[in-house]
């Protein structure tokens, strides 16, 4: 065993095991590699949860090359640049009351700061359920779930970011069809509550043309919105359809699109109106009847 001279405290050599000396380097050399283990460690936690963290944020828009409009689950396919902050419907509904459901989404985040506009088309949407055993009938659940969903959408044309055209019906069918909503949809909202008589007289009926006409005025559930649509007023309150044509008339004044088309718009109104509460009068339309909770 080696040796190694040091001094004791009298000042006086004293000869001292040289292995003290190597057990005393050992340690220093293992609680200082633990202590930088520790760090290393402390370190990659501290990246680990920044990572974990970053792994969890909102997913930012990608983009495919320098240049490119972002790519979101809310930019629709046919042009990036319009609606990009609008939320898309992102597939077929797959169950039950889900199309109603993302329609409720999309007109409450368009629509819910618009005051009186946002009651109308609440109240609509209640009316729209209130008529849905006008049309399962013939239509089955689909048929009620495409009335509700249209009712929700029927006004969303109104909001600022998807105005175009300056025509309601539409500006909102438009951005629909752009963002993947069912052609049933598109159609109802385009063609709602006569639109094809206002936008004759506007000079806008060629922008009806790609909407399918059948669909949109003709079938029992384009008569049941309108039903709904005309049976509510502006605030959100219950009325008639004549109550209801009449203010429109006042609102718009005696010059505008609607009074010089309400000689052919306020009759059809009143038919489509009257044809769906024939049918909910009909016992057919109450047995075994689906009705909508969404």
């Amino acid at each position: 065993m080696g040796v190694m001279r040091v001094r004791d405290m009298t000042g006086t050599r004293v000869a001292r095991p040289a292995d003290v000396n190597d057990t005393r380097g050992a340690r220093r050399r293992v609680v200082n590699h633990t202590r930088a283990t520790r760090t290393q460690r402390l370190n990659h936690t501290r990246v680990g949860r920044r990572g974990a963290v970053n792994h969890t944020a909102v997913v930012r828009p990608s983009r495919s090359r320098e240049g490119d409009a972002p790519t979101s689950p809310f930019t629709p396919r046919t042009n990036p640049s319009r609606f990009a902050s609008v939320p898309r419907a992102q597939a077929p509904a797959a169950h039950p009351g889900e199309l109603v459901g993302r329609a409720r989404l999309l007109a409450a985040l368009l629509l819910s700061g618009s005051g009186d506009r946002w009651q109308h088309t609440r109240a609509v949407a209640r009316r729209a359920r209130e008529a849905v055993p006008a049309v399962t009938p013939t239509g089955g659940q689909r048929a009620g779930e495409v009335l509700v969903a249209a009712a929700w959408l029927h006004d969303i044309g109104y909001a600022a970011p998807l105005v175009d055209h300056g025509f309601h019906p539409v500006d909102g069918a438009q951005h629909l069809r752009a963002t993947g909503w069912p052609e049933e949809v598109v159609a109802l909202v385009a063609h709602h509550s006569g639109a094809r008589y206002t936008a004759a007289e506007r000079g806008l009926g060629h922008l009806l043309d790609g909407y399918d006409a059948e669909l949109g005025h003709s079938t029992p559930v384009a008569q049941a919105l309108v039903w709904a649509d005309q049976t509510t007023g502006p605030a959100g309150e219950l009325v008639g359809v004549q109550e209801r044509t009449a203010e429109v008339l006042r609102r718009h004044g005696p010059d505008s699109a609607q009074a010089r088309c309400a000689a052919e718009r306020v009759p059809a109104l009143l038919r489509d109106a009257a044809a769906t509460e024939a049918r909910l009068a009909a016992p057919a339309a109450h047995e075994g009847a689906w009705y909508l909770t969404a």
